[in-house]
Parts: C-alpha cells; sequence; structure tokens
C-alpha cells in the first residue's frame, strides 16, 4: 500500500470513531502542533519544541501510519542524517574538543517538522484554517517590524525603541532578523501558490502575500531576499513558461525595489555587497581551513566550532583584523556550515534528503502539482539564502524551512479523491 493510500485509510478510519474517541484526540492533537511548528517561521523558538512534542503524541495515540512512512527514501534519509549529526556530536565529545556537547543539536531533528506538519494538516479543511492564521500572525509581525523599522529597534516593548537603530533591520516576533527575513520569503513562496490548492478565502491569501512582502522589504536580511527572488521564480517557472516570464517580472520589478531601499537607507552596505566586499570571505576562508583538520566527522557542533574559527583565523587570514571580537558565530554558508561542524556525511545525507523529498514530489507532480510547486520554490528559498546564512544548521531557521517543506508534503499527498488544485 502506498503511503497516500494508507493516509486516505488511516483518515477514513478516524471519521467513523466517536468524536470523543482517544484516536480523534490525537489527531487534534497532531493538527494543532503542525500549526505550531508553522508558527515557529514567526514567533520565538519554544513553539518549535512545543509543537513537535504535541505532534508526535498525538501521531502515537491517533496510530498514524508510521510504518508506511519508513518505507519512504526521504523520511530514512532524514533518520540517518539526524542519527550522524549525533554520532559527529559524540565523536567530538569522546575526543576532548573544547566546548563539545552530547545534547542533539537542531539539525538532528528540524527535519521531522517536514514528515510531521504533511500528515498533520494532509486534510485540505485544515490546510485552509492554517493558512488564515499564518496570515493574522504574519500581519501582526509585518506591523510590529514596520514599528521597528521606523521608530527604531532596541531593547523596549515588543523591541521597539526610539534610542535605538532605525531604517536598518527588522525582526518582528523573531529573535534575529535574519530568521525573520527568511519567514517572509518562505511565507510569500507559501502564498504564491493558487487559491485552490490552500482552498482558503482569497481575502486570507492576499493579506499574506501583502505582510509578507512588507516584512521582507524592512528586515534588512539580504539572504532571504535573494533566497526570496529565487524561491518565487522557482515556484512559478515550473508551472510553465507564461509564469516563469511573470516570475522573471517579479523578480526584477521587486529586486529594483528593495535595492532602491537598501540605496536609501543603508547606501554603504548596497555599495560594498555590489563590490563584493564583503566580512564573509575571510569567515569562508576560515571555514574551508575547519573542513580540511576534520573532513568526515566535523567539529561536533557550533561551540567547537567557534572555538576552533578563533584558533585558526589567522593562518588563514594573515594580517587581517577578524571582523568579530571573538569568533564568528558559524560559517555564513549552509553547505560549510554543515561540513565544517559535522562533516561530509551531514552533507551528503542532507543533500540525499532534500533530493528524494523533491523527487517524491516530482514523481507526483500530475497528481498534486501544488506539492511539487512549493516544495521547489521552498528548497530555492533554503539553497540560495543559504548561501550567505547556515539555515541549514540553525534550530529555528531549520525548523521554518522543513515546516514549510511539510505543506509541500501534505499537498503532495493529496489523493484521486480530492478535488483538484
Amino acid at each position: 500500500m502506498s503511503i497516500v493510500a494508507a493516509i486516505d485509510a488511516w483518515r477514513s478510519e478516524l471519521a467513523a470513531l466517536p468524536v470523543n474517541h482517544p484516536r480523534r484526540w490525537g489527531a487534534f492533537l497532531l493538527s494543532l502542533g503542525s500549526v505550531a511548528m508553522l508558527l515557529t517561521m514567526l514567533l520565538t523558538p519554544p513553539w518549535a519544541s512545543i509543537g513537535l512534542a504535541t505532534a508526535i503524541v498525538g501521531a502515537a495515540l491517533a496510530r498514524a501510519p508510521f510504518r508506511h512512512a519508513l518505507r519512504l527514501p526521504w523520511v530514512l534519509c532524514g533518520l540517518a542524517y539526524g542519527l550522524w549529526i549525533v554520532t559527529s556530536c559524540v565523536i567530538a565529545r569522546t575526543q576532548g574538543l573544547d566546548g563539545s556537547r552530547l545534547a542533539p543539536p537542531g539539525a538532528a531533528w528540524t527535519w521531522l517538522l517536514a514528515p510531521l506538519v504533511a500528515l498533520g494538516l494532509s486534510d485540505q479543511r485544515i490546510r485552509a484554517r492554517a493558512i488564515s492564521v499564518l496570515a493574522v500572525v504574519m500581519t501582526a509581525a509585518a506591523t510590529l517590524a514596520v514599528l521597528q523599522f521606523t521608530i527604531g529597534l532596541g531593547d523596549g516593548p515588543l523591541k521597539i525603541d526610539p534610542a535605538g537603530e532605525r531604517h536598518a533591520i527588522a525582526r518582528g516576533f523573531s529573535e534575529h532578523h535574519l530568521t525573520f527575513g527568511l519567514a517572509c520569503a518562505l511565507l510569500l513562496v507559501v502564498s504564491a501558490q493558487q487559491q485552490a490548492a490552500w482552498a482558503c478565502s482569497r481575502t486570507a491569501l492576499w493579506v499574506l502575500r501583502g505582510a509578507a512582502t512588507l516584512g521582507l522589504v524592512v528586515c534588512g536580511s539580504r539572504a532571504a531576499v535573494l533566497g526570496a527572488a529565487a524561491g518565487i521564480w522557482a515556484t512559478l517557472s515550473v508551472r510553465g513558461r507564461r509564469w516563469a516570464v511573470i516570475g522573471l517580472i517579479l523578480v526584477v520589478a521587486g529586486g529594483g525595489a528593495l535595492a532602491a531601499r537598501f540605496a536609501i537607507t543603508q547606501p554603504d552596505r548596497l555599495a560594498n555587497s555590489m563590490r563584493l566586499q564583503d566580512g564573509r570571505w575571510p569567515i569562508w576562508r576560515t571555514s574551508i581551513a575547519l573542513i580540511g583538520e576534520r573532513p568526515m566527522t566535523g567539529w561536533g557542533g557550533q561551540n567547537t566550532f567557534k572555538l576552533a574559527y578563533k584558533d585558526h583565523f589567522d593562518a588563514a587570514n594573515p594580517g587581517q583584523i577578524p571582523e568579530f571580537a571573538g569568533a564568528a558565530p558559524h560559517a555564513h554558508n549552509a553547505i560549510l556550515a554543515l561540513w565544517a561542524e559535522y562533516g561530509l556525511p551531514a552533507l551528503v545525507l542532507c543533500a540525499a534528503f532534500w533530493l528524494t523529498a523533491l523527487g517524491w514530489l516530482w514523481r507526483r507532480r500530475h497528481v498534486a502539482p501544488a506539492g511539487w510547486q512549493l516544495g521547489i520554490g521552498v528548497a530555492a528559498v533554503a539553497l540560495v539564502g543559504g548561501m550567505f546564512e547556515p539555515y541549514a544548521t540553525r534550530a529555528v531557521q531549520g525548523a521554518a524551512i522543513h515546516a514549510a517543506l511539510g505543506l509541500a508534503m501534505a499537498l503532495g499527498l493529496r489523493s484521486d479523491t480530492d478535488p483538484k488544485h
């Protein structure tokens, strides 16, 4: 039995049970946890852990078809990926590397959000409600971000401080403007899907589009802007040539508007970017040096990476003053960060996870085209934005990306008996 047939049979079993049956309550908890994991994109980190725990408990109570899910290559690659990251941390600890920890890092478990969100939002009615909730929270986050951008970003209530920096960055409810920018990019791609895919109100979808665009303008994350451009073009281009042209026009127009924004508010930053003068170059050189020293097992996580980075910076960049007073917090590149922190097997298994997941969506593109369209858009955001920020190894950013991938998987689970989208 295929995973789609298994989930259809599972949903039919649940529908035949009384409303107060424990399995029905489990399905409710699974859906509730899935929505909470989606909100991780815009809210503080605990939502990911709370949502994940709630979804796992709910899936167990509802007797979700785990056995069939374990036959999917992308799920098996995700399991192997998570186990290797834990193994890398254990190796670093047993070898006594400074700063090593045995606690599983975020990269070891954030991939779990994809299958759980897919299962929790496999019902079209729940997906429609989730989009409406995202539209409300995105609007609130974008409004707050505009206030932070215009009044000042600081340590005051809701991070609004008249004495803080203005017209530079904004982070909404997030802890960092990079995370907020990534959320805006992902939700812009989500909202770029046709209304029939979500079966939600047209108003909710347009509100989500507008709020995500506004948040992207004020966030100040160049990685998010580039990722959004790639994601929008990718998700539209797979619909056909006409949509590819429309996507290109939108990307050029949006890119010009955002370049004008940086030219007005941060001209020096824009000029440095255009001249390819960026503090990431010495960080990348140092990260490559760290990879060369431990290419297979990595350094066992972010803490050990930071300490090793401090020791290797001068040798990799003779005569250069480091941009960070202590040490760079990460490699500022998803590929280099994953390889340096957890070794080559982590990079290979991560690539295998994404390729097999996208392959599954591609094979179902004739039955569920919206799943493939969203999946390729999310992958483009993660890949292009990840060239400048280590999305793959950060817990909150990784959770946001895999939750969005889970939405694509939920669309891909559409059965032949569902309404077309």
